[in-house]
Formats: structure tokens, sequence, C-alpha cells
């Protein structure tokens, strides 16, 4: 991911939860200054339930079959306050 970032400016957001506090993510051994991680989830306080929950609010999934396969197609809805 670095190498592709380059020295451009970036924000990676993390999808560790804040009842994963063993779990470290990005930058944890990284040098480069120009890419910020943040980890919201974490920053909120959400758990795995409270992250199963937004899921639940915000994702649609649509099955499509498609000769001997199942397509999983999913839509996220968000909204900005």
């Amino acid at each position: 991911m670095e190498e592709w970032i380059g020295e451009d400016h970036c924000i990676s957001y993390v999808g560790i939860r804040a009842d994963e506090p063993s779990r470290e993510g990005y930058r944890a051994n990284s040098k480069k200054t120009n890419i910020t991680a943040v980890y919201p989830y974490r920053e909120d306080g959400l758990g795995v339930n409270e992250v199963f929950d937004l899921l639940e609010k915000t994702v649609v999934f649509h099955l499509i079959t498609v000769g001997k396969h199942v397509l999983v197609v999913s839509s996220v809805f968000t909204s900005v306050e």
C-alpha cells in the first residue's frame, strides 16, 4: 500500500473495533508520515455488537444467481450530519 500511495497524502480508515485492544492495524511499524491512520470504530467506542447494528441499518445485500453461482452485491447507505 505504501509503495502505491508513494508520497501523496492519504487517510487510511481502519476497521478495528474498540473491543479489539490487542490489534494494532496499519502504522504499527510504518515510518511514512504522509499516511494518516484513522480508527473510527475505536474512536467512537464501537464493539462487535454496535458494528453489526450499524451494518444492519446501512448495508443492503442482494443475492443474484448466475448459473451455478450466487453473487452477493452490497450497497452502503450513509448520511452526513
